[in-house]
């Protein structure tokens, strides 16, 4: 398993031609989307590894024509994963890899020591460096004290706008961000996580992801892929305890991880799928928000 996304997952997302109805700007020097007016009901949306795409944008403006005033943060400032999003050749894998296992920084540091940074030539299609870039990339991007500080900063931004119920939402990395916000103690009033990666608590920042989760205070939706992680799937440990704090979750179990943020549209399936991700989500906020 790589640091966030599983093996198979979507790619980069291409420019499909989408005419974004929202508009760049920044917070101080944070880089953020605006889509929608401002009133009492706001989202906050967390990006993914490969930054603000087309589908971002739709995501965002869809979610401002339901009522909402979305602000779309870049924490990464302009800064993506450099890779092509070929996660298939990130297939480091292990039984126990998942919740509270933090295997990662420790078994590749070995491995790397061992391997000088590669498999043998016949494994060359699972280079380990490719993985060490991943979590190299994450690492610039703790919650102390970067997102922490762009998160208040624009919860802050909000509330002078009038926003008295703020809510977010995630994608891979960004499910992370957001429940690290929640479990701080930033004021999130619901979440929603397509295809999540919260083991980044585990992997990357050698945390609890559980840890993390007893702490939530706030009902969120998990929408995940089939192939993402079991405990992010209905019935798993992850699931089961944020449904037990007002959430729930609803499995896409033909959509590969990344569908919602970088999933082709074209196809009908994905197509099927992404609208009825954007169904539950707004139905979530309505009801909590």
């Amino acid at each position: 398993m790589a640091a966030c996304c599983p093996s198979d997952s979507w790619p980069r997302a291409a420019d499909d031609g989408y005419k974004a109805k929202g508009q760049m700007s920044t917070i101080g020097d944070l880089p953020v989307y605006i889509s929608g007016k401002p009133g009492p009901r706001a989202i906050i949306a967390f990006q993914e590894v490969f930054g603000l795409s087309t589908n971002l944008k739709r995501i965002c403006d869809i979610l401002a024509e339901a009522g909402f005033y979305v602000v779309f943060v870049d924490s990464f400032r302009g800064d993506t994963l450099p890779e092509d999003g070929a996660f298939s050749k990130m297939t480091f894998t292990t039984p126990r890899a998942g919740p509270d296992v933090p295997y990662t920084g420790l078994l590749l540091r070995a491995i790397e020591s061992l391997m000088c940074g590669y498999w043998p030539a016949c494994c060359e299609g699972m280079r380990i460096s490719n993985i060490r870039q991943v979590f190299t990339f994450m690492k610039k991007y703790p919650w102390e004290p970067c997102i922490r500080r762009d998160t208040e900063n624009v919860m802050a931004w909000l509330r002078e706008k009038g926003c008295t119920s703020v809510g977010a939402i995630g994608f891979c990395w960004g499910v992370w961000a957001f429940l690290k916000a929640s479990s701080e103690g930033v004021p999130l009033k619901a979440g929603v996580g397509p295809h999540p990666s919260i083991h980044v608590e585990n992997s990357v920042f050698s945390g609890s992801e559980m840890a993390m989760i007893s702490k939530v205070q706030m009902p969120v939706l998990l929408l995940p892929a089939g192939n993402d992680l079991p405990t992010y799937k209905p019935g798993g440990k992850v699931a089961t305890a944020l449904e037990e704090k007002g959430g729930s979750c609803h499995l896409y179990s033909e959509m590969r991880h990344g569908y919602a943020a970088r999933g082709d549209l074209t196809l009908p399936a994905v197509k099927r799928d992404f609208e009825d991700c954007m169904k539950r989500m707004i139905e979530h906020f309505n009801k909590h928000l």
